[in-house]
């Protein structure tokens, strides 16, 4: 089984802002990223595709195939709470020390009013196990980096603190295949 862990294409807003679970659409540029990300995806016709409920990946899941999909919460990027729309300069500045006290347990501790980082991996990981369970064919997984990081976490087994070293680039596709008990990231942001 193969599972294509696909990141959305650019988001129309500003850099430095922290939108998370914010729904935000895409960029104008979002025909031309769209056409490139096409040649990355092998046959997507034929792949089982399930999306993010926020509109830059359900866009992106409408973009890429005619076929319907589905659409499940779990692949929703982390809750910033209130943080969500700030810019992150703001952010690391109006309360230092609680920004510090997350960035150094971004995994346990939740922004004001949002998510932990365990919370999220707890959530995609359930739906990717549901997935692998199903042994119904291959699937491609139209999400956000956090979820792409904690599922990469999830198939090599790493400690989720060190997931955040891997850069999801935007529009960027991993691919991931499950054999059994094997599992194997043949690559990322291709």
């Amino acid at each position: 089984m193969d599972i294509y862990l696909i990141r959305h294409t650019k988001s129309h807003i500003q850099p430095g802002i922290c939108y998370g679970r914010s729904d935000i659409g895409l960029a104008e540029t979002f025909q031309d990223e769209l056409k490139i990300l096409k040649t990355k995806i092998p046959d997507i016709e034929n792949l089982k595709i399930i999306s993010s409920p926020l509109k830059r990946c359900t866009a992106l899941a409408q973009g890429l195939t005619a076929t319907p999909f589905l659409i499940d919460t779990r692949l929703a990027e982390m809750n910033f709470g209130e943080w969500e729309l700030m810019e992150w300069r703001k952010i690391m500045t109006q309360d230092e020390n609680l920004y510090k006290k997350w960035e150094n347990d971004y995994v346990n501790l939740a922004p004001p009013g949002g998510e932990t980082y365990i919370g999220l991996y707890k959530r995609c990981s359930s739906l990717f196990d549901e997935v692998i369970n199903a042994s119904d064919g291959d699937y491609a997984l139209i999400t956000h980096g956090g979820i792409i990081r904690a599922l990469i976490a999830h198939v090599l087994n790493l400690p989720l603190e060190n997931s955040f070293q891997l850069a999801i680039d935007i529009g960027s596709v991993t691919k991931v295949s499950i054999n059994g008990k094997i599992r194997k990231v043949h690559y990322i942001n291709r």
